[in-house]
């Protein structure tokens, strides 16, 4: 009755990779191998908050590349033996791990590592990356790329926080048109979209937040029955939302009984 469960954790399944050489002078060794590893539900751990409570989890993919040399000497002294070792190792799963927030959270904290390093292959981490630097031409491109993959799919296929993201970047781009053309399709669509919507957090904050921005953009552009239809939905969900979303909760009040704002 506290609002916790317990899932079950994936297996891990590793595969790796292994080469080196050893090389003998004088009784001395030299010894140097690198590896490679991939896993699939890598298995971790993190601290709740400041306290001495962890909890497991998994990442989805990890990649872990290091190298290792060792430097071993025959008997010194017929009793002595010298050993020294040098190890260093590279674990690629934290770009993985932040990879949906710096996505989700672009609105409202802009740039962070991950869009400096951004590649073609997180299309909206790249997105994003692009609009940040003002590449305009970039923007363009993708969105048609990303028009050309859907012409057969319906609105309601698509991810509520893609719809979001993409149509929030836009409007940023001062492309109200084409933003209107992404949501409307998608939020008459709702009935038809998949169970992922309350099922995943992400996806169900995204919907709400989707709602209010085409609440705010309707509002602006003196369409007050849609800004009021998706003003009075925002308000009913969101009635009890935290202290930070309450301005929010409040604009779509007024949305909602008709007292738009200019």
């Amino acid at each position: 009755g506290q609002g916790f469960d317990f899932l079950p954790l994936r297996g891990e399944r590793d595969e790796q990779a292994e080469a080196g050489f050893s090389i003998p002078f004088r009784n001395w060794a030299f010894e140097w191998d690198a590896y490679q590893t991939h896993a699939r539900n890598f298995f971790d751990h993190d601290v709740l908050g400041n306290s001495n409570i962890f909890f497991p989890l998994t990442i989805q993919r990890a990649r872990i590349r290091g190298w290792e040399s060792t430097l071993r000497s025959p008997l010194l002294l017929r009793h002595l033996q010298a050993h020294m070792a040098f190890s260093n190792q590279q674990a690629q799963a934290r770009g993985a791990l932040l990879l949906l927030p710096s996505v989700l959270a672009f609105p409202e904290v802009g740039v962070t590592t991950l869009h400096r390093t951004a590649t073609a292959d997180a299309y909206l981490i790249d997105m994003q990356a692009a609009f940040a630097r003002g590449d305009t031409a970039r923007l363009r491109s993708r969105f048609a790329w990303l028009d050309s993959l859907r012409k057969n799919s319906r609105p309601g296929d698509l991810g509520v926080s893609s719809v979001y993201l993409e149509s929030w970047l836009l409007l940023a781009s001062k492309d109200t048109a084409a933003a209107i053309r992404r949501m409307d399709p998608f939020l008459e669509a709702l009935p038809t979209i998949g169970l992922h919507v309350v099922e995943e957090a992400a996806e169900t904050v995204m919907l709400v937040r989707l709602m209010a921005l085409r609440a705010d953009l309707a509002n602006g552009r003196g369409e007050h029955a849609i800004a009021r239809r998706w003003g009075q939905t925002v308000a009913a969900l969101w009635t009890n939302a935290d202290d930070a979303l309450q301005p929010m909760v409040q604009r779509m009040r007024r949305f909602a009984t008709g007292n738009e704002m200019d």
